[in-house]
């Protein structure tokens, strides 16, 4: 029981910490997720400008 006790009360503390830091990472990771979003987007419209841009040269040359 004495075990049991210590267990729960480390798991309590440990809650508590990984609460912090979820906390502390959760304010950081906003304006990283943002950037990040701003990089996939602007890869994504790369990434159809590149598409589009072969796909109009493939009709060209079928012509």
């Amino acid at each position: 029981m004495k075990a049991l006790q210590g267990h729960a009360s480390d798991k309590t503390l440990w809650t508590t910490k990984i609460k912090r830091e979820i906390g502390r990472g959760a304010k950081l990771n906003l304006s990283f997720d943002t950037f990040n979003l701003e990089i996939k987007t602007e890869l994504l419209a790369l990434f159809f400008f590149v598409l589009f841009f072969l796909s109009v040269k493939q009709y060209t040359c079928l012509q």
